[in-house]
């Protein structure tokens, strides 16, 4: 079955579990980390080889996707057909394989920044035996900011908030965000939760600090629900053609929105 065909084979309007606004279009945002051949099984659950990434990105086009910006998230009035794409951590290599697609097609993706480590590494990585990365440099990031991508925190060093004393965690949220607008100039509205970890603590920490909007790794589209707890669907090596369309419509993968709308057609019966 072709990408276009399995498509064709769900309702033509998204789950009845996300759309509750007359007319309304739920959000969608796709999470990638660093774009380059991962070399075990570990770094290919989020990491996406070049090839593969700019074959899924082709295929954003000829679906007829394009971007979001922050701001669009915010206005609550969103076309048809417009994703946000984020990227976790600011891996350099986002300065080569995706900066000249943002170049060519005008798009404004969103890249989460480790305040204290611009221009170092991916120390939180290589504490648990995963080989060293290079991060963006403030050189990279400044040029990016020329060709429309915005930049949001992903805290100061990478911790696992949830288990961070309070004023470590009042640290890691707040004086990230003050960093990087010193930094860049521009006020930071967005915050992406290391590894996903979030908790009523976090969150409002993460309120505190004055984010408009913050990203979970839960899978899913986003409709009516906490702005500070906004769902993302993960891409990464093993995404296929298929499972990905699925993942810009529906916010999540074949299998699980199949199965989703088997149970809806059954609860109707």
């Amino acid at each position: 079955m072709t990408p276009e065909a399995a498509i064709e084979t769900v309702a033509a309007k998204p789950l009845a579990t996300q759309q509750k606004g007359e007319g309304a279009i739920p959000k969608c945002a796709l999470m990638f980390h660093g774009i380059s051949e991962p070399r075990t099984r570990e770094e290919a659950a989020y990491s996406i080889a070049p090839r593969r990434f700019h074959g899924l990105m082709r295929w954003f086009r000829t679906m007829g996707y394009n971007t979001l910006k922050v701001a669009d998230w915010l206005s609550d009035s969103i076309p048809a057909k417009r994703v946000l794409l984020t990227f976790d951590d600011g891996c350099d290599d986002l300065s080569t394989e995706l900066l000249p697609i943002v170049v060519e097609h005008h798009y404004t993706p969103i890249v989460f920044l480790v305040a204290d480590l611009i221009g170092g590494t991916n120390l939180w990585d290589q504490a648990k035996g995963l080989r060293a990365r290079q991060l963006l440099t403030l050189e990279q990031i400044r040029e990016m900011q020329r060709y429309g991508m915005e930049f949001g925190s992903h805290s100061a060093t990478h911790p696992l908030l949830t288990k961070l004393s309070d004023n470590q965690l009042r640290s890691e949220v707040a004086d990230s965000k003050h960093r990087l607008e010193d930094l860049l100039g521009v006020e930071v509205l967005s915050f992406a939760y290391p590894y996903g970890a979030v908790d009523e603590r976090v969150r409002v920490a993460v309120a505190e600090a004055g984010y408009q909007l913050a990203f979970t790794a839960e899978p899913g589209t986003n409709l009516e629900n906490d702005p500070l707890l906004q769902r993302r669907a993960e891409v990464n090596d093993a995404t296929g053609v298929t499972d990905f369309l699925f993942k810009l419509r529906y916010g999540q993968g074949v299998r699980v929105t199949l199965g989703a709308f088997r149970r809806r057609l059954g609860g109707q019966s």
